[in-house]
């Protein structure tokens, strides 16, 4: 959860994203940015789909109507397990995301 110290106008959200299946690290297969003017009534702003952010890259730009918020609350879900024939097959994927900016 960001707090953005008071209410703004925001209208996206980037992050980075790792991506090196050679060390378990895997794109998450969801990503949620929800936003509050209270830091606890969180509504749902927009959702990317693993198409989605796969189709984007490193950096996901998540942009979406525009509104008037304090809190960013964003959730990144993780892959789960690991895929036969990858690197660390059976095991949890991790997640790696960096560089949260809010606009």
């Amino acid at each position: 959860v960001i707090d953005l110290g008071k209410t703004e106008t925001i209208s996206k959200v980037s992050l980075g994203i790792v991506n090196a299946e050679a060390s378990w690290i895997h794109p998450p297969k969801s990503v949620s940015v929800f936003v509050s003017s209270y830091g606890s009534d969180f509504m749902l702003a927009k959702e990317l789909s693993a198409d989605e952010i796969l189709s984007l890259g490193r950096v996901l730009v998540i942009p979406f109507e525009a509104r008037s918020a304090r809190y960013v609350k964003v959730i990144a879900r993780n892959s789960g397990t690991i895929a036969d024939g990858k690197p660390g097959a059976g095991s949890p994927a991790w997640v790696f995301v960096d560089e949260i900016a809010v606009e």
